[in-house]
């Protein structure tokens, strides 16, 4: 079997997906890791479940071919925000 440039860019977008999908839906089931980190971060219990189902729902967009983008804008979003709530919050 061939692998073509859009044939291996699909695979690492459903790949990402799946993480993202993964990753949600951890959220949802809220460990205790998280609620502290949450927490030290200044966040309420239920941002937790807001954060997993935008990275739920962006994980879909994302794997539908007609979506994709919004859903990889969305993620971009999110992981920019995340990123600078950990840079700003997280004691290094």
């Amino acid at each position: 079997m061939k692998f073509t440039k859009e044939k291996t860019l699909t695979i690492v977008t459903y790949a990402i997906a799946a993480m993202f999908l993964m990753s949600g839906g951890m959220k949802f089931m809220a460990p205790p890791e998280m609620v502290e980190n949450f927490a030290r971060w200044g966040f309420a219990q239920w941002f937790i479940y807001v954060v997993g189902a935008v990275e739920v729902g962006a994980a879909v967009l994302l794997a539908l071919p007609a979506t994709r983008v919004v859903g990889a804008l969305i993620l971009c979003v999110e992981m920019t925000g995340i990123a600078q709530v950990v840079l700003k919050k997280t004691d290094m």
